[in-house]
C-alpha cells in the first residue's frame, strides 16, 4: 500500500531502515515551515524548496519525485544550495542523501550531527572492500591486557 498521497508503485522496495519515510519527510517540512499537518503534500514540497533551513530542503528534495516535481528548476536549484551549505561532494548521490537518517549530536566517535544514508552496492564491490579490510586486520596484544586482544 501507498502512503498517504503519495502514487502506488508495483514492485518498490520497502524503505531501509535508515531510510526516512515518505511521511515522516512531510512531517518535518510541515514543521519546519509551521505549516498546517493537512497542507497539500505537492505544497509542501515546493514550499520546503526554498526553504533557507537546510534539513527542511534535504525532506523537500527526497519527497519531491513522489510528487511529480523531478527535473524541475526549483528542486535543481534546492540541490545546488543543499550541496553548497553542507559542502557535499559532487559524486555523491543527492537522492540517496535526502532519504538518510538525520542524527542528532555526537555519539560514538562522531564529533556533531550527521546524515546517514545507504547505497546498495554490487557484489563484486563489497566483496573487494571486504577483502581489503580482511588483508590488512591483524590482531595486536599487549602486555597490559593480559592475553586478551
Amino acid at each position: 500500500s501507498a502512503e498517504a498521497g503519495a502514487p502506488a508503485v508495483a514492485g518498490s522496495p520497502a524503505p531501509l531502515a535508515s531510510e526516512t519515510s515518505l511521511q515522516e519527510s512531510l512531517a518535518a517540512i510541515s514543521q519546519g515551515l509551521n505549516l498546517p499537518p493537512d497542507t497539500e503534500p505537492r505544497t509542501l514540497a515546493l514550499q520546503g524548496l526554498g526553504s533557507e533551513d537546510m534539513e527542511v530542503v534535504r525532506h523537500a528534495v527526497r519527497v519531491s519525485p513522489d510528487y511529480g516535481l523531478s527535473g524541475r528548476e526549483e528542486v535543481r536549484k534546492a540541490v545546488l544550495r543543499l550541496r553548497g551549505e553542507r559542502q557535499l561532494p559532487l559524486d555523491w548521490n543527492m537522492t540517496t542523501y535526502a532519504a538518510g537518517r538525520f542524527l542528532e549530536g555526537g555519539l560514538g566517535g562522531r564529533k556533531a550531527s550527521a546524515v546517514v544514508a545507504f547505497e546498495p552496492q554490487p557484489t563484486g564491490i563489497v566483496q573487494e572492500i571486504q577483502g581489503i579490510f580482511d588483508a590488512t586486520y591483524r590482531k595486536v596484544y599487549t602486555r597490559d591486557r593480559r592475553g586478551a586482544p
